[in-house]
């Protein structure tokens, strides 16, 4: 991405179409942009669109992370031309669109596993299989061993595909689990189509990190993403911290997050946007915590960190629902808070005018009661900061 440097004053909107509205439709999202407009969001991120995979579905309307056709779209979300109006759209109201891409595996019953066998990872029994055990509607693919005209075909025909109809970036799924070699041929090849194209990836946390390496599984640092081209990381190396302490109100758990986040500013490297995503369709809500100056609190903490902040759709009214990811589950704004939208409101104003985020003063007057004293000085470092429900 040419502009890094805006990134820190960026804020993303993550949209899970099917359940975004009552009709479930990519033309609701469209029907929805000039509401966007004005909350302020310049990046939407959409789940993926594409149809899903009947073969070991989860739930009724299955999960939208095993795919069946990266070149078509969900028919119950709506059509290919729906898709470009919604890039065109979107980029008349000075807004970016960027796709959700799952290139670990496909569906079960994906058109690839016919067509290109070869590409897949097979077990000692010679099976198609997942690496992954709870991921049970999937085969993976075999990045290491499969012809290069796996790369070639995700690359050329699946997202540049995407670009040429107006596409601004991607979300990649469990992007830590490819290979090195092909964010960095994927970046190459694209940059001659688009230079400033967003890439977003969900690297995964530390364990699991880890348990794939002892499992003999390859899996990228954030280091390693880093260098390999990505713009920005969800923020996992460190959450899981977080969301323990989120679950058990102990305080260990914060000294341990604090710990973490600033190993991770760390080792990401000073180019490395970190996206710090208090929700989204894997993790619960904050409200569903139940405590409002606390949602408040880590709203304020999340928009003034290093990189973009981040929105789950409903997460700007305070819900505490988490859609369904296996069901139609849409959103009912009609539950929604006022005080926490005018609050996502004014942070994502200050957002866009902050320029010196590396200033103390300026995040003590704009954090409140969080406390955090001199997270963006020294080297990012967090030095103290007070987090806490109320009692």
């Amino acid at each position: 991405m040419k502009n890094k440097a805006n990134l820190d004053q960026t804020v993303i909107y993550q949209i899970f179409v099917r359940n975004y509205s009552k009709e479930g439709t990519i033309r609701a999202v469209i029907n929805d942009l000039p509401r966007l407009q004005r909350l302020g969001v310049d990046i939407l991120q959409l789940l993926p669109v594409h149809p899903i995979g009947l073969k070991g579905r989860k739930g009724e309307y299955g999960s939208p992370y095993a795919t069946t056709n990266y070149r078509e779209i969900s028919p119950d979300l709506g059509t290919m031309e729906d898709l470009e109006e919604l890039f065109a759209t979107a980029h008349r109201l000075n807004m970016k669109v960027i796709m959700d891409m799952v290139f670990n595996h496909t569906a079960r019953d994906a058109v690839y596993l016919t067509t290109h066998p070869e590409w897949y990872y097979r077990n000692e029994k010679g099976e198609f299989a997942n690496k992954v055990g709870d991921w049970s509607d999937v085969y993976d693919f075999d990045h290491e061993k499969a012809p290069e005209s796996l790369s070639d075909f995700l690359i050329d025909d699946v997202l540049g595909f995407y670009v040429k109809k107006g596409c601004d970036g991607f979300r990649f799924d469990v992007g830590s689990l490819l290979p090195k070699s092909f964010w960095i041929k994927a970046r190459e090849h694209l940059n001659k189509i688009n230079d400033d194209l967003f890439f977003l990836c969900e690297a995964v946390d530390s364990c699991f990190v880890l348990w794939n390496r002892s499992q003999g599984i390859a899996c990228l640092s954030n280091a390693e993403l880093i260098d390999a081209g990505f713009d920005a990381l969800y923020h996992y190396a460190s959450f899981q911290w977080l969301g323990e302490y989120l679950r058990e109100k102990d305080p260990i758990k914060l000294e341990m997050y604090k710990a973490a986040f600033n190993v991770e500013a760390a080792q990401s490297g000073s180019s490395a946007s970190i996206v710090r995503a208090l929700e989204n369709h894997d993790q619960l809500r904050i409200a569903s915590y139940g405590d409002i100056r606390f949602t408040k609190e880590l709203l304020r903490f999340t928009f003034f960190t290093k990189g973009p902040a981040f929105v789950y759709a409903g997460e700007e009214y305070g819900l505490a629902h988490k859609p369904e990811l296996f069901e139609k589950d849409p959103l009912d704004l009609t539950k929604g808070n006022e005080e926490i939208y005018q609050l996502v409101a004014s942070l994502i104003q200050e957002k866009h005018q902050e320029t010196d985020l590396r200033t103390s003063e300026i995040l003590a007057s704009l954090l409140g009661t969080l406390r955090v004293k001199n997270t963006y000085a020294d080297h990012e470092t967090i030095r103290d900061f007070d987090l806490r429900f109320d009692k």
